[in-house]
């Protein structure tokens, strides 16, 4: 199925609001070279501005590696890949969604650091994964408040500033967002960012994919079984009474 996305047209002033006082829409995210070009100063320096950092997404993704090689249980996995980008972001809160583009839904699958609803399922037109499919790829925010239909409880939302979102991607087709929110007033997410967190989201891919292949192959295994039990079972009715003499009359019950 594929979604079409309305988009409006309203003038802006400098600082990024609408004439008529509303926040503007996120923008897409320019291309890294551009991001890497841009300064640091006056931010806390993002992961991948620090020096070691490249030990340290090593070390991260190694182990999101392993994670897949031996786990199939979706949500644990997608906690662990979560909580190691958020991390090297410097960050601690995030949240994965899965999105069903036929059903036009999204569901919060896990949510790390914030009360986001998880489990619940969303129309693909709100919060941060409603912006990365109007905008088709990553989206950055200011603050947590820019973001039309956020779906974060007000005590949570308070606190919330720079916010990234990345689409997880399989096979050309978006099936899910993997978002991450900063706590820190002075930081904010740039295009170098954005390459983190979609390493990330590539894992989240395989961890979704992987246990939706799990899965089927599950009830594929015991849907066949059942057959077979069938199968096994004697039949009474192909075997000799024994108090008739040894007839091939069934027993009967």
């Amino acid at each position: 199925m594929t979604l079409s996305y309305a988009t409006e047209s309203h003038a802006t002033d400098p600082v990024g609001q609408h004439s008529d006082g509303r926040a503007a829409p996120a923008e897409p995210v320019p291309d890294a070279d551009a991001g890497r070009r841009q300064t640091s100063l006056g931010r806390p320096r993002a992961a991948s501005d620090t020096p070691g950092v490249d030990r340290d997404q090593l070390h991260a993704l190694s182990g999101v590696v392993e994670d897949l090689a031996g786990q199939f249980e979706l949500r644990p996995l997608l906690v662990r890949i979560l909580r190691h980008a958020a991390g090297l972001l410097g960050c601690s809160s995030g949240s994965i969604c899965i999105v069903d583009e036929p059903a036009g839904t999204y569901r919060k699958e896990v949510d790390l650091g914030v009360a986001c609803r998880s489990g619940r399922e969303f129309p693909l037109t709100e919060g941060v994964t409603g912006e990365i499919l109007r905008t088709g790829g990553p989206v950055t925010f200011a603050e947590y408040s820019d973001v039309r239909g956020g779906h974060i409880d007000p005590d949570d939302r308070v606190d919330l500033h720079a916010t990234i979102g990345v689409p997880i991607r399989w096979a050309g087709a978006v099936i899910g967002a993997c978002i991450v929110f900063s706590r820190d007033p002075g930081r904010t997410f740039e295009a170098s960012d954005v390459t983190l967190l979609e390493l990330f989201a590539g894992h989240a891919g395989l961890a979704m994919v992987n246990a939706r292949m799990h899965a089927q192959a599950a009830e594929l295994a015991n849907a066949s079984a059942r057959p077979r039990a069938v199968r096994a079972k004697p039949d009474l009715t192909r075997y000799p009474n024994p108090k008739s003499g040894g007839d091939s009359k069934g027993v009967r019950a």
